[in-house]
């Protein structure tokens, strides 16, 4: 199955399904079985306004590595978001790098954090232009240090490098909490915060 992963990872979408159609050998190489029938694994997976519904019936959500869901409306993410916050064996887990931009959050960052939570590998996350206001962005700034379940202490993720989230709303309300938890995280080398309302206190913080 590793080995699986690891040639499927290089393949587009497109590709994936043109094996999986190829022969029955093939189709087992590319899919994984559950209680729903088979759903093919694409380690590199683009959602669209227009393809969403099809891929969520389609595809292994727990095996996907890159996934892109960029410029949909929030009618549109809906079924991805609701998927993002499952947990247990239909849990989005693998993630390395989660990209969102243009896609509307209005506010709501729980499918976000979800995946903070359960994705310990999550190295890239990109929510540029998603509306994700004071609000959901200080929702993701205490996801960005949880409290170990243990010790009670703050525990930084320890994979993320990247973390976007320009033109977002944003003002001095969230800004310095965003900026305090980011730097918290010893992984992190990029922090896009541009295009947002953060006042002097954010760049102080």
């Amino acid at each position: 199955a590793d080995l699986s992963l690891e040639v499927l990872s290089f393949l587009a979408a497109g590709c994936v399904c043109q094996l999986a159609c190829a022969g029955r050998s093939l189709l087992e190489a590319c899919s994984v079985r559950g209680a729903a029938g088979r759903r093919l694994v694409m380690p590199h997976l683009q959602f669209s306004s227009q393809n969403c519904e099809r891929w969520m019936q389609q595809v292994s959500l727990p095996h996907v590595l890159w996934l892109e869901a960029r410029d949909m409306s929030a009618k549109a993410f809906r079924p991805l978001f609701v998927s993002l916050l499952r947990t247990g064996p239909c849990a989005v887990r693998a993630l390395l790098s989660l990209d969102l931009r243009n896609t509307k959050l209005s506010g709501d960052a729980s499918a976000v954090v979800a995946v903070l939570r359960s994705c310990s590998g999550l190295r890239h996350l990109n929510l540029n232009r998603t509306r994700l206001r004071d609000e959901g962005a200080e929702l993701l700034a205490d996801s960005l240090v949880p409290e170990d379940p243990v010790t009670g202490r703050p525990r930084p993720l320890r994979a993320l490098r990247s973390l976007n989230l320009g033109e977002n709303g944003l003002t001095k309300v969230s800004g310095p909490l965003v900026a305090a938890a980011a730097l918290s995280v010893p992984t992190l080398e990029e922090l896009f915060l541009g295009r947002n309302e953060l006042g002097d206190e954010t760049a102080t913080a």
